[in-house]
């Protein structure tokens, strides 16, 4: 059989939303990174399935336009960014969008709080993702239920909620990102010199406990150094000039922080780079 298809999609807004790593907001001044949610899932999924990439918020795509571009495509599956800041215009974009494709599931902020009610009030999301960095996705798309644990997810005649157990400052892998799926020209950031740059994630969620920070809420892990330079590898083919970071706190492994960078300097990237 062949494979599915699946689109990553961030969805097209009045204003420039940037609705990942569970904290919407509009783009006040010149930035906008590559999606973390989306540009995380990717690897797992483009492993199994026949992968596409729309950021209609980057490429400046409107409602009809992008319409048109997904039935283009007629993927099975559409894992979509929602949005707080976002959400009385995504919201009648993926009901309308519904009837066009099996499955959509979502991630963002807006979700993360009683998902199982809000999936009750949008009966036409089929799932929801708490946790970008974990595995859940491809066994939830295949049907694998018993196995998931990061995901809330509808069956034929109920709403299941797993007991997730935020992560501790675990170590983790995940296959590199397809940065290459990521095209568009708009991405922007005000702390780099060059156009060619990348976003990656080193680290997801926050150790501390800021009572003002959705961060605290997301538990913490970290990706092995190697896992990480793996990825610095593909950019240096794909010709980025510099590294924004996504850490929330990044160094705060010491030693983890010196070991990455000591292998950063080893492999002769010669990156510009920037960090929080």
């Amino acid at each position: 059989m062949p494979a599915k298809k699946v689109l990553l999609l961030n969805p097209p807004g009045e204003r420039v939303y940037i609705r990942d790593y569970y904290c919407s907001k509009v783009s006040k001044s010149n930035y906008l990174f590559h999606p973390i949610d989306l540009l995380m899932l990717s690897g797992r999924l483009a492993e199994r399935y026949e992968l596409y990439v729309i950021d209609a918020i980057a490429d400046g795509i409107d409602i009809n336009s992008c319409y048109g571009m997904i039935k283009a495509i007629s993927p099975d599956v559409v894992i979509s960014l929602v949005g707080a800041v976002s959400l009385e215009e995504d919201i009648p974009f993926l009901e309308r969008l519904k009837n066009d494709v099996t499955q959509i599931i979502v991630t963002g902020d807006i979700v993360l709080e009683d998902p199982d009610k809000w999936m009750k009030r949008h009966t036409f999301i089929d799932a929801v993702i708490m946790d970008f960095t974990s595995r859940d996705i491809i066994p939830y798309i295949e049907g694998r239920y018993e196995t998931i644990t990061s995901m809330v997810y509808r069956t034929v005649d109920s709403i299941r909620c797993t007991d997730y157990v935020r992560p501790k400052n675990e170590e983790f892998e995940l296959p590199v990102p397809r940065h290459d799926l990521f095209k568009s020209n708009g991405y922007r950031f005000p702390f780099v010199r060059h156009k060619e740059f990348a976003t990656v994630l080193t680290e997801y969620g926050c150790p501390f406990k800021c009572s003002f920070c959705i961060m605290s809420t997301l538990g913490s892990r970290y990706r092995n150094v190697e896992n990480v330079i793996e990825e610095f590898k593909v950019l240096k083919k794909l010709g980025k000039k510099e590294i924004f970071i996504f850490d929330q706190t990044f160094g705060i492994n010491k030693k983890r922080a010196i070991d990455l960078c000591r292998r950063m300097k080893e492999e002769e990237f010669n990156f510009g780079w920037v960090c929080y």
